[in-house]
């Protein structure tokens, strides 16, 4: 397959993750996924935000999103999920309060090997879930679109390169890839312990051993993933085990 120095993989490509407060289910019946959905799709417009990728699960959401600047990006998902919470309270029999657990997390996608890790990771969110067998059983997902080649002459006609299905089905590592649920137990873990966030807890080398000894024998949060939430360098995780 040819390749491409393109600029943009470094700052046009992002896998963005949403999820309810307190992992409330906010998508937990069709009208809301569709709704969510919808909002997606109109608030894109006149922008060059592109949504490559998708999958909306019943309390999270997970994006692979195109645009030309990061403001762009941080503008459309305020609208989106602002406009959803509106929504979403009103329904929930006038529900007050917040909707989202973080206005959204977002990471870049760095080159061509990410971009199809993501796209698969993004789409094996309910087979890994065990809410269906195969991810083209999954009906809020874009992987029917893949399979019709819908999303993939997208990507080709954004970056010049072609992808296709066989690359995607034949490239199952989606190593690296936030498991959301873990990830956010990790904070919510560190909170209810000593009632402080990660980087004030950084700053106190001793209180930083004792978590990571907690969350590790008491929770089974392996070290690397400790490694990977609190950005620690392989020699500073290395001091923090003696």
């Amino acid at each position: 397959m040819p390749r491409h120095a393109r600029k943009y993989y470094n700052t046009s490509f992002f896998h963005v993750i949403v999820q309810g407060i307190n992992k409330e289910y906010i998508f937990k019946e069709e009208r809301y996924i569709k709704e969510y959905m919808k909002l997606l799709n109109k608030n894109k417009e006149d922008t060059s935000i592109q949504i490559l990728s998708y999958c909306i699960m019943n309390n999270h959401a997970h994006l692979l999103i195109y645009t030309n600047t990061i403001n762009e990006m941080s503008n459309f998902m305020k609208k989106v999920n602002a406009s959803y919470a509106k929504y979403y309270n009103y329904m929930e029999q006038n529900r007050v309060g917040y909707v989202f657990r973080d206005r959204f997390l977002s990471e870049p996608i760095k080159d061509e090997s990410h971009l199809i890790k993501c796209i698969n990771y993004i789409h094996s969110n309910p087979v890994n879930a065990g809410m269906v067998k195969q991810a083209k059983d999954y009906k809020y997902s874009s992987y029917r679109q893949y399979l019709k080649n819908k999303k993939l002459k997208q990507i080709s006609k954004i970056t010049g390169i072609t992808i296709d299905m066989e690359m995607i089905i034949n490239n199952n590592d989606i190593y690296g890839f936030k498991d959301i649920e873990k990830d956010n137990n990790i904070e919510e873990i560190i909170r209810k312990i000593f009632n402080v966030g990660i980087e004030e807890l950084k700053s106190d080398t001793d209180k930083l051993k004792d978590t990571i000894k907690i969350l590790k024998e008491n929770y089974g949060i392996t070290y690397k993933e400790i490694k990977n939430k609190f950005k620690l360098s392989r020699y500073q995780m290395d001091k923090m085990k003696e």
